[in-house]
């Protein structure tokens, strides 16, 4: 913004004298709320979303967990989410401030989401286990799988349901 100064007394004014102010400010980051979920397979884009001034000099994203990963752009792209992309990423992003008669430094700022990724039921690897019992003892049925969101069980013999505790 431009400022600009005269000075006035009975014998005249002065010429006029102009000032320009530049603000500077930290990143500021925005991530979408609330966190994104993807289906298996499916296309994710999330965009690490900066307000900064000066400008926003690098963005990149990373996983807890997992140093390997890294995408240096403000939108963090998957083509075909896989249940192993679940977790947390996080968008640093930097700017860097020379504040007038000061030592330039710079500014980074840190935003992160959980990711989750959801998936049909899969069997774990040792399935449907066989149970054995004699007449009129009790037998445990175990239904090993897994999914996200939660999974609800549906218990059937001879092509009717059978009630909880059958």
């Amino acid at each position: 913004k431009h400022y600009f100064c005269n000075a006035i007394n009975d014998k005249g004014k002065s010429e006029t004298k102009t000032c320009q102010i530049s603000v500077q400010y930290g990143v500021k980051i925005s991530l979408p709320s609330p966190a994104p979920t993807v289906k298996e397979g499916e296309e994710l884009r999330v965009l690490c979303d900066t307000d900064a001034r000066p400008a926003v000099e690098t963005v990149v994203w990373s996983k807890k967990d997992n140093t390997s990963f890294t995408q240096p752009y403000a939108e963090l792209n998957m083509s075909r989410a896989a249940l192993e992309d679940a977790g947390t990423y996080t968008c640093q992003a930097t700017n860097r401030l020379t504040p007038t008669g000061k030592h330039p430094y710079t500014h980074t700022e840190k935003a992160d989401f959980d990711l989750k990724v959801l998936y049909k039921a899969r069997w774990q690897t040792y399935a449907l286990q066989k149970a054995a019992g004699q007449k009129g003892q009790s037998a445990k049925l175990i239904c090993a799988v897994h999914a996200y969101p939660t999974l609800s069980f549906v218990w059937r013999s001879g092509g009717s349901e059978l009630s909880p505790g059958f």
